[in-house]
């Protein structure tokens, strides 16, 4: 009896997804069903790991990534989303499959007997390196933004970006000349859009460009209070899990913008 867990927002994609299982495996059992970050971050910690995780990756309150911040997830994870560029993070969390929705039954047989059968939690290494390296020589990042200003058109590269940031509703690009715009992305399709490189998703409320850094000053608990140019009042504090990341992204990002 394999046990899993579904963490999808849609209604029903979940119900959808149960009954193709149920068929694939009539002695599957279904332990939740969860539709939010925060709340699969709670059941994670509180409750036993399933066999077999099934995750969309946009979620009511974020991209399902966020979840491996918080918990060691133990389980195989098996990616079922409407969106093919977020296969790399998937990997890089260690998925075990990618599947694109609407997933067909012969699909999601083939993934769901795989990985039961293997009785282990992870794909092959190769088998993965070699798909991580061909999607990231397809990969493309965005490098200009079209911005409507009255009754004109301008562009602004991306080299010449500082930062975006989210405030009251509205997303905001902010230039190196300390210039501001409304953009229509959020900063979750931002984050997938721009070279990562080059920028990095410090905070919920922010994405920045390596560029834009001034200075880093230890906080507390392990976080880190960052300085942007051109400058925000008070800095930006990141999370102790962010400012690993930072970290580690500061001493790996080599390529000029």
């Amino acid at each position: 009896m394999i046990r899993v867990l579904i963490i999808e927002d849609e209604i029903l994609n979940t119900r959808r997804l149960q009954s193709m299982l149920r068929t694939i495996d009539p002695d599957v059992t279904f332990v939740d069903e969860l539709q939010t970050v925060h709340d699969s971050i709670a059941w994670l910690k509180t409750n036993p790991m399933p066999d077999l995780i099934f995750m969309d990756i946009r979620l009511t309150d974020g991209l399902s990534f966020e979840i491996f911040d918080h918990v060691v997830v133990k389980a195989p994870v098996i990616f079922v989303t409407a969106y093919e560029e977020y296969a790399l993070k998937a990997f890089d969390v260690r998925g075990v499959d990618y599947l694109l929705k609407p997933v067909g039954m012969e699909r999601l047989s083939e993934s769901y007997k795989r990985v039961t059968a293997r009785n282990t939690s992870f794909v092959d290494v190769a088998l993965m390196q070699d798909i991580k390296s061909m999607l990231t020589e397809r990969k493309t990042y965005r490098s200009r933004f079209l911005i409507a200003q009255a009754d004109k058109y301008f562009v602004v590269p991306a080299a010449h970006i500082a930062y975006f940031s989210f405030e009251e509703r509205y997303t905001l690009l902010v230039t190196q000349n300390s210039e501001t715009f409304i953009i229509s992305q959020s900063l979750n399709t931002l984050e997938e859009e721009l070279n990562p490189a080059h920028f990095f998703r410090i905070s919920r409320k922010y994405i920045v460009s390596l560029k834009a850094i001034d200075k880093i000053h230890q906080y507390f608990n392990g976080q880190l209070k960052v300085e942007f140019r051109p400058e925000i009042a008070g800095g930006v504090i990141v999370s102790k899990v962010k400012s690993k990341r930072l970290k580690s992204w500061l001493s790996e990002s080599g390529d000029d913008a």
